[in-house]
């Protein structure tokens, strides 16, 4: 699996490394509705990502607008070249500058 789920110290780690890809989207979709019971802060790590979709892209920003916060510590290259090509860094960053 591409990516993994944890609750640790009253927040939701979702990490996503290798290729995150449509096939992927429902096992994650179901994975974020179950870890998502309680409104625990969500940190997304993305640094291990080598491909993610636009529609896995599409999911995060869903998971923005329903989990309490979502954070993206030291988000990977990967990610932010996908956020840039998707046009989608202002929706999931907050920001249009360079980190």
């Amino acid at each position: 699996m591409p990516f993994s789920l944890m609750k640790r110290g009253g927040v939701l780690k979702l990490k996503l490394e290798g290729e995150v890809i449509i096939r992927d989207a429902r096992a994650l979709a179901a994975a974020l509705a179950d870890g998502l019971v309680e409104e625990v802060p969500v940190d997304v790590e993305t640094a291990q990502l080598a491909d993610i979709d636009t529609c896995i892209l599409q999911l995060l920003c869903a998971l923005s607008k329903t989990a309490r916060q979502v954070t993206f510590g030291d988000p990977g290259e990967h990610f932010l070249s996908a956020l840039e090509r998707s046009q989608l860094r202002k929706a999931l960053l907050g920001t249009g500058e360079t980190i």
